[in-house]
């Protein structure tokens, strides 16, 4: 009898033992999908002679370097200088278009418009081993998907980013042109979400409804912020990113235009998601 209960205690405590570690394991591990064509860039160009092309290629070099360590502030570093001074050598395959998207064409008006869109594919191996001799790390391309959800409040209206409201063209292409350059995958939400969801959802930080429309988009962390206007120029918001299974972040920018303000926070995450996969 003493043996039969002894056995079953233990039965009790191994299954025990067994569903505790399935549910964190549950919890910590990441559904991420692996990002394409991450060795991958396209550079505007003015023309298709060689002067451009160089430019083109050390412009999509960085790029590439930035989408692979997950590093944005290695924009203009003198850290990869010398990496950026070799670009030809990692070229291995390139080819022109005719045209740009508006996405590639530069901010400033002043500026010689482009007229041509370089596609550069870069040698992963190659410029792998290059980037890591330089003391970088590749992030893996097994990256978390990110489910955004943006109050945006103007000065005529409110309402909550979706992948296809007209009102919020502009803010969507901001955030979808940077989550494509830095390699980290988004998902917007539809009509159908807003049902759970609604400005004052996100503005009081309602993390239960938020993680749950997240994790029902398939994402792996949920990334939501109210974006104001001052009246004047300038925006500010107040950034939480919940990644499952890891602490929580909070941040803020303010008077900052709000392109800006997109930019850094996808950016901001994707360092995070980086340097916890080097560990």
């Amino acid at each position: 009898m003493e043996k039969s209960r002894w056995a079953s205690a233990m039965f009790l405590r191994l299954n025990t033992a067994l569903l505790v570690f399935a549910v964190l394991a549950a919890i910590s591990t990441v559904r991420a999908k692996p990002v394409p064509d991450l060795h991958r860039a396209a550079a505007p160009v003015t023309g298709v002679g060689e002067a451009e092309r160089l430019r083109g290629f050390r412009a999509g070099l960085e790029e590439v370097i930035i989408r692979l360590t997950g590093d944005a502030s290695l924009k203009g570093a003198y850290r990869i200088e010398p990496i950026l001074d070799f670009a030809p050598s990692f070229v291995q395959t390139h080819n022109y278009t005719e045209g740009v998207e508006d996405r590639l064409k530069p901010d400033d008006s002043g500026m010689s418009q482009p007229t041509h869109t370089l596609t550069i594919e870069f040698d992963k191996a190659k410029l792998n081993s290059a980037i890591e001799a330089f003391g970088l790390t590749i992030w893996s391309s097994d990256r978390p998907l990110t489910a955004v959800f943006l109050s945006v409040k103007d000065k005529s209206e409110a309402y909550v980013l979706t992948e296809n409201n007209e009102n919020a063209l502009y803010q969507r292409g901001v955030l979808n042109d940077i989550a494509l350059r830095r390699g980290a995958p988004i998902v917007l939400p539809t009509v159908e979400t807003l049902s759970a969801i609604s400005c004052e959802t996100i503005s009081t930080g309602d993390t239960d409804v938020l993680t749950a429309a997240a994790k029902s988009m398939g994402a792996d962390a949920v990334l939501f912020g109210t974006l104001e206007f001052d009246g004047d120029a300038y925006w500010s918001v107040n950034w939480t990113l919940i990644w499952f299974g890891h602490d929580i972040q909070t941040w803020e920018n303010r008077g900052v235009h709000y392109p800006v303000a997109i930019r850094e926070a996808v950016e901001k995450s994707a360092k995070l998601y980086s340097q916890f996969s080097a560990r």
